[in-house]
């Protein structure tokens, strides 16, 4: 065990040799004790896929979920290979210090390139939710065991489980291994240093084996917000598509809005239909440009920002 953790704190990422990594990955992760928290049955959970913009709509549920063009999956993610495809979503947390995280919001900071490289401009968007068909218990990747208490569990339900948890930290060969797992887990990651996703992509496929999922911090919703990833066929197994909405996202500066815009009508009819949310939910284009130009930021610089978006798409 400390082999692997002296191996992955020095691993390099432009130049390392994933074939043995993987290897010591496979056989260490073998036996490994782990955290399992439980997803319960009708929990929701969120995935967010980009729109080229507000017109582009999807109109089926494969186009919101998993990727199928496995042959065009030519870079790592957080959670899987090249050639390979996972389910990502994220799901709702209440903190103990009373800070909740919608799912939905995380979800939508996971995917957006604006939040990602730090840019100005508007970013359209559909989300799916979908809800567990019944308990679903994973492996939860995490640094500390402090992480397991922020997610604001029930008491009782963490106390019950608080000598267990307890126990495999104070393992120190345990505890520092799961370290540098969480530590990959929650690391910031520029979208044109993809590699640098290779090693959290290797210790997920070797949990992910048996459970066919796994739940981790997110990076974009501050290490508190909760990310899953599940294999395909476990995921059509165990979840079920409730709803599916379309919106935006406004980022300027350290500014961000969402806009809600239309839901369909009925999931379970193909092609989708959309309909346009209830009145006093969507915002309107002049509701948005003031509540910038109220904090300071002028209408020439959202200008900028939103061409710069166009541009990038």
């Amino acid at each position: 065990m400390k082999r692997t953790t002296e191996i992955l704190t020095g691993f390099d990422y432009k130049n390392g040799n994933y074939f043995e990594l993987e290897e010591t990955l496979k056989k260490e992760i073998n036996g490994l004790p782990v955290i399992e928290y439980c997803i319960p049955k009708e929990k929701a959970i969120y995935r967010c896929r980009r729109n080229v913009n507000f017109k582009d709509l999807f109109f089926f549920e494969n186009d919101i979920s998993y990727r199928t063009d496995v042959k065009n999956i030519r870079t790592a993610g957080r959670c899987h290979l090249p050639a390979s495809s996972i389910f990502y979503g994220s799901v709702s947390t209440l903190t103990n210090d009373g800070r909740y995280f919608d799912g939905y919001i995380t979800s939508i900071y996971e995917t957006s390139s604006l939040i990602t490289d730090d840019l100005n401009g508007m970013e359209s968007y559909t989300i799916g939710m979908w809800v567990a068909k019944e308990n679903i218990y994973l492996p939860l990747v995490i640094p500390e065991k402090d992480y397991f208490i922020k997610l604001g569990v029930d008491e009782g339900f963490y106390k019950s489980f608080e000598p267990h948890i307890n126990k495999l930290f104070q393992d120190t060969d345990v505890a520092e291994l799961y370290k540098v797992f969480g530590n990959e887990f929650k690391k910031k990651v520029h979208s044109a240093n993809h590699y640098e996703y290779f090693v959290s992509a290797l210790i997920c496929e070797s949990l992910i084996k048996v459970p066919g999922g796994i739940m981790y911090p997110s990076v974009k919703a501050e290490g508190i917000g909760m990310n899953v990833a599940f294999l395909p066929n476990k995921f059509d197994e165990l979840f079920e598509l409730k709803q599916v909405g379309t919106g935006e996202l406004y980022k300027f500066k350290d500014q961000i809005v969402f806009n809600h815009r239309l839901i369909v009508e009925d999931v379970k009819v193909y092609p989708f239909k959309y309909k346009p949310v209830p009145n006093g939910i969507s915002k309107s284009d002049q509701e948005i440009i003031s509540f910038f130009n109220s904090i300071g930021i002028d209408n020439e610089f959202m200008v900028k920002g939103l061409f710069e978006s166009i541009r990038r798409n």
